[in-house]
This record gives C-alpha cells, structure tokens and sequence, in this order.
C-alpha cells in the first residue's frame, strides 16, 4: 500500500506540466532514470541493453521486463524584441520491454524493443502582417518530430571478472516536420499571406551497442559501452495548398526523400559499494554530433517544389529545402546513489548535466534545445518473483543566449523545463542456472 501510494503521488505531480521533450535521448528504465540517466556499469534490467549490453550478464534470473515514461516539459524562446513564445503542451509517451533468458551459466541471451529517440518541439505560430493599414493575423504550426524504435536482440557472455556484451539494433525512424511558407504575392491581393508545409517521413537503418564490465575489486565495478552512429535515407510526403492554389497545380502533395544521421557514442562508467546497503554511480557520456551532418536535405520529385522551396522563408526563417541541423559534440555526465535496506523499500536520488548538441546557428523553434540540470528521485520494491521501480526527474534548463552574429533570423534567449516519470515491472521466472 505504501509503495502504491508514492506511485500515485509521483503520477500527480508528473500531470502538472504537460508538453513535449526536445531533446534526442532514449527510454529508460526507472532505476536508470533516478541514478542519473546513465548508469552504465550497473544492471537494470533488460531496457540496460539501449546503455551497455554487457550489463545482461550480471542479471542473476531469467526474467520479462515492461517500462513506460512520460515526458512532460516545455520549451521558451524570447526574441531581439522580447516577444516571449512559449511551445504547446503535449505529452510523450514511451513504452519499451521484452525478456531476457540465461541460456547458459556464462551467457545471457535477450530481446527488447526501445524508444532509441523520441525528439519533440511543437509551437504556436502566429503573425501579424499589415496591407493597406489593415493588420492581418494568421497562425500556423512550427513542428519537428523524430521518433526511433528499435528492435534489440542481444548477448552478454561472463569471462571470470569481466563482462562482454552485444546488441544488434534495427531502428525505425518515423518523422514530421510542419512550417510555415511566405505568400509575396498576397500583397497584391493573391491567395493568403501564408501556407501550412508539413512532411512525413520515415525508414529504417541499423547499428550495434558493445559493452563491457568489470568487477574491479569486491566494491568497485567499472562499465564502457561503444554505441555506432547510424544513418537512414528517408521517404515520404510533402503536404500544402499554396501551389494549388497560387500556381495552378493539381498536387497538393508530393513524394519526398531525405535523411537523417545520429551520432556515434562512447560511455563509461564506475559503481562503488559505500556499506552492504548502500552504494554510488558516477557516470559519463559522449556524443561525437561533429560527425553527422550539417542540413536535413528535402528533395521534391517535382521540380517545381525545389526551385520554390530553395531560399530562406520570411515567415519562417527556414530554408525548406535544406533545414540547417548543425550539431556540435556534446557530453552528459550523471551521478547516482541507492539505499537499499535489508527490509522495506529501495531509495534512489539522482543528479545530470545534459549537454546540448545544437549549435548556435542552427538554434530555432525547430531546434530550440539547451543544456539542462536534471535532478531525479526513486523507489522501488523487490519480492522473489516481482521487481518495481519508480522515479520522478525534473530537468531545469540552463538558459541560453544566441547572439545576431551567430544566428541573424532567431537570434534570442531559449530556455526549457522538462519533468519525467518513469515505471518499471520486471517478472523473474525459472532460476537462473548456478
């Protein structure tokens, strides 16, 4: 009753603040989420493969896992003029599990799926023109969407103290983006001031995870994991009216492609057992975004699209032919610590410093991300046959300042809040061999 009490409570407070997270991170499981995010040389269940699948290993039963997350948040940007914009309060949910089997007394086998990326940043946008000293208001969407699932079988092996550990990933990126495009010959009485553009892509790419561990001495454990970036060649469509309306055209729709590229990443990792109950993580990550690339290409397979679409929009600041995606590299670093009594509930408390990979001329409503300061907090329950974990992490935003030398259209002060709650279930079946 009273672990079911906490749960409702951290279920409360997470429905405060409802709105999207703009930021490419994965799911996690709970006792990940309230130790920092990362923990790389611990064991958490399956959803630990998405970090270091060496961690299978040190799983001690066969077992099937379910965790679910809802992040909730919401992203500001304050222009030149301190016209304050403030994005629309959605939620995201993920859902991630699978099992995990001790085949053999040295090699754990597994089979998860995992949200690898749910990025999110939904706006309002309304403008306000004026024509023979008339003042008109129109209002769009300036959206981007990027979701990943990925489909993870995996292996760890035990050698005496060591770990080794593989997972091979199919990832499935479905995208959408909507922005507004510029009418200039509405001044001239001619269709609307603006049009709504939206494109919907998707795909498929693969990558690999390789972890390992150590037991460094009875107290210290150390965990290294080496994630491959990857690249997908998208297709899909583009969706608008202005062409149809403005130029004649039949279509209101066009077939599309384009791509997208994620970043290689290295994590390490240490745990280190304080006393029998309690024990800390402190853990790092980086991400090498230098090497992805700098634009989202759109090819239309019309022409018309293309020439049209091929120079930065006055509404929206973005060329929607070639959107820049500059990203630089970036590190996260978490730290964690758990109580766990012989008797009773389990305590977690969390801390992590969430870098940003946007540069500053790539800054927009589309990519508005900052670095963030995340604190998390946890508890979880432990029978023979059942494990439940619950963690509740807030995210502050370290505001950020992008100058009209680096970034001439959305030049300003963006900052973010984000708020997550995370719950995990793990069913532990037939013993694992000895």
């Amino acid at each position: 009753m009273k672990l079911i009490t906490i749960l409702a409570a951290l279920s409360l407070v997470a429905s405060i603040c409802l709105a999207g997270d703009a930021g490419f991170r994965y799911s996690l499981a709970a006792q990940t989420a309230a130790r920092g995010g990362l923990y790389v040389a611990g064991a958490d269940g399956l959803t630990t493969t998405s970090i270091n699948p060496s961690s299978l290993a040190c799983l001690p039963q066969n077992g099937i896992q379910l965790a679910v997350n809802n992040l909730t948040g919401q992203q500001e940007y304050k222009n030149q003029d301190d016209a304050l914009y403030r994005s629309f309060k959605d939620q995201d949910y993920g859902v991630s599990g699978g099992f995990y089997w001790r085949a053999t007394p040295k090699m754990t086998v597994a089979l998860s799926t995992f949200n690898a990326a749910d990025y999110r940043a939904n706006w309002p946008f309304a403008t306000y023109r004026t024509k023979a000293s008339t003042i008109y208001t129109s209002g769009f969407d300036m959206a981007h969407r990027v979701r990943i699932t990925a489909i993870a079988p995996s292996v760890a092996l035990q050698i005496g103290v060591v770990a080794i550990g593989l997972s091979a990933n199919s990832y499935y990126i479905a995208q959408k983006t909507s922005l507004p495009v510029s009418n200039p010959a509405w001044f001239q009485d001619v269709g609307l001031s603006g049009y709504q553009l939206e494109y919907e892509l998707d795909g498929w790419s693969y990558g690999l995870n390789l972890g390992g561990m150590i037991q460094l001495s009875e107290r210290w454990r150390g965990g290294l994991s080496l994630r491959s970036g990857y690249r997908a060649e998208l297709s899909g469509v583009a969706k608008s009216n202005i062409y149809a309306e403005l130029d004649s055209i039949p279509a209101t729709q066009v077939d599309i492609t384009s791509e997208l590229a994620m970043p290689f990443q290295v994590a390490a990792g240490v745990v280190y057992q304080l006393s029998p109950e309690i024990d800390v993580n402190v853990d790092l990550n980086y991400s090498f975004w230098n090497g992805t690339q700098k634009t989202m290409p759109v090819t239309f397979a019309e022409d018309f699209w293309n020439s049209r679409l091929s120079a930065v929009d006055s509404l929206s600041g973005v060329q929607a032919n070639n959107i820049t995606t500059d990203m630089r590299n970036c590190i996260d670093f978490g730290l964690g610590v758990e109580y766990q009594p012989a008797k009773g509930l389990i305590y977690r408390l969390g801390y992590a410093l969430r870098g940003t990979p946007v540069a500053p001329g790539s800054a927009n409503l589309l990519s508005p991300t900052v670095n963030q300061h995340c604190f998390s907090l946890g508890i979880g329950h432990r029978t023979d046959t059942i494990a439940l974990d619950a963690a509740l992490a807030y995210s502050i935003g370290q505001a950020r300042t992008v100058t009209p030398a680096e970034n001439l259209y959305y030049a300003g002060i963006y900052d973010s809040h984000t708020i997550g709650l995370y719950l995990s279930l793990n069913y532990f079946f037939n013993p694992a061999l000895p």
